[in-house]
């Protein structure tokens, strides 16, 4: 008994750590700020405090919320039982050699041979893709099934003509990128003995690839992203994205979506980008469930420099705006008749739209209260202060995955980082979102087929 309650009780000081610091945090900056703002000699407008206190008071409730619906959210653990047959699905645009990484990695899963069929969709690349697919194929004789579209038509259009070709009822899509472990197929398959269950999302972690200071920072937010917010979500099942690094449908779900999928269309144009939160969107209109399965982990490859930084964020901050638009009809139609579920997906709807426009109303605010200073001191205080204390949470997140206190700080860096190098993302992203260019898979030259 004594060994089995150890877990639960490192857990619980664990919170109690992070929440005594929140609480010192909240504390120190309520304090600065109320002598800053002494009514005989205040250094700021009122305009400006109010907009500092309710930046704050949002932080700290989005914060909250994620964190009481992770705590209680389910925890698809492993039971014995008969792992049903899966068809798994890696589209592949300009991935030459890696590629067979990802699909050694999925023929070495503990999924019985005769109950996983695997489908190599080569998307019109201009490498040698379809050459490193053949020789795979060649190694596994009848295990894998190599469909070869002459033209590139873009990952979801790959998708598609795979998932028509599937043949058996639970799909997986895996990116070429990821490398999955030996039972993370059959884990990710574990909530679909919820028959109301549509989709199921994996968890994603940065591929032990040559690290440096961009990459250790976005495996923060990688890792904030499922950690917390895709666990929250997944309370009442309404994860918002099935990563395409890592995902598992249930084909009788999503074939009747499937073509509006396709053909989907925003402002005029077609939707190239963000095809994993756009089935999901389809899916949760459709009142299926969509779960969270921390266990079933994929490695993906990051970004390792600015600009292939940004240009992924833009792709999904775009996709992120066009859908929580879309998704607002049907979430406001659903709080009629409301219930827990409806209440708890109008919650994340609107807390997640708030925080992509939130850089569009803070940094004109943030000027105005530097500028508005007479005290520089005290403005960066301020500054320094808010900063740390939005770390906070992705910091206790990050560290209670990594349980590493040296890696901990790249969360406090990645706070300062976001704020000085990636507050423009959301702003660009909103007056550009007629833009469904991919913006990552550019070849190089040299890699070109001859």
């Amino acid at each position: 008994m004594h060994l089995s309650l150890k877990p639960k009780i490192l857990v619980c000081r664990e919170y109690m750590l992070w929440g005594s610091l929140l609480a010192i945090s909240v504390w120190s900056i309520a304090e600065l700020a109320s002598a800053a703002v002494d009514s005989n000699s205040r250094y700021c407008p009122l305009e400006a405090e109010y907009l500092f206190y309710s930046t704050i008071i949002f932080t700290l409730f989005y914060f909250a919320f994620q964190l009481i619906s992770a705590f209680f959210s389910c925890r698809w653990k492993e039971k014995n039982g008969v792992v049903p047959a899966c068809t798994v699905i890696i589209p592949a645009y300009n991935e030459g050699k890696d590629v067979v990484t990802t699909l050694e990695t999925i023929l070495a899963s503990d999924i019985p041979e005769n109950d996983l069929q695997i489908i190599a969709v080569n998307d019109g690349s201009q490498d040698d893709t379809l050459h490193h697919l053949q020789y795979c194929s060649a190694r596994h004789p009848g295990r894998i099934t190599i469909i070869d579209l002459p033209c590139n038509g873009g990952k979801k259009h790959a998708l598609y003509t795979a998932i028509k070709q599937a043949g058996n009822e639970f799909i997986v899509t895996v990116d070429s990128d990821s490398v999955v472990e030996k039972d993370t197929i059959r884990l990710l398959l574990r909530p679909f003995c919820h028959p109301e269950t549509g989709a199921v999302a994996g968890a994603i972690y940065k591929k032990r690839q040559a690290e440096n200071f961009l990459v250790r920072l976005f495996d923060v937010m990688l890792v904030f992203n499922c950690g917390l917010l895709r666990n929250a979500q997944s309370l009442f099942g309404n994860v918002f994205c099935t990563p395409g690094a890592l995902s598992a449908y249930r084909k009788s779900a999503i074939m009747p979506l499937l073509d509006e999928w396709l053909d989907q269309s925003f402002l005029g144009t077609p939707s190239k980008i963000g095809e994993d939160r756009a089935i999901a969107t389809l899916l949760l209109r459709s009142d299926w469930r969509i779960e969270y399965q921390s266990a079933a982990c994929a490695e993906t490859s990051l970004p390792a420099d600015y600009s292939g930084m940004c240009r992924t964020l833009l792709r999904w901050t775009r996709s992120d705006i066009r859908e929580n638009i879309l998704m607002t009809p049907f979430v406001l139609r659903k709080l009629k008749q409301p219930d827990r579920r409806s209440l708890n997906l109008f919650i994340h709807w609107f807390l997640l739209s708030i925080n992509i426009i939130l850089p569009l109303i803070m940094l004109p605010a943030a000027l105005f209260f530097i500028f508005s200073q007479k005290s520089i001191s005290f403005c960066l205080a301020v500054i320094i202060i808010s900063t740390l204390i939005s770390s906070l949470i992705p910091a206790a997140v990050y560290w209670q995955k990594r349980r590493n206190f040296r890696e901990m700080i790249w969360a406090f860096v990645f706070g300062f980082f976001s704020q000085a190098a990636l507050s423009w993302i959301s702003i660009y992203s909103l007056f550009t979102l007629k833009n469904s260019d991919w913006l990552t898979r550019k070849l190089p030259h040299s890699r070109k087929r001859k």
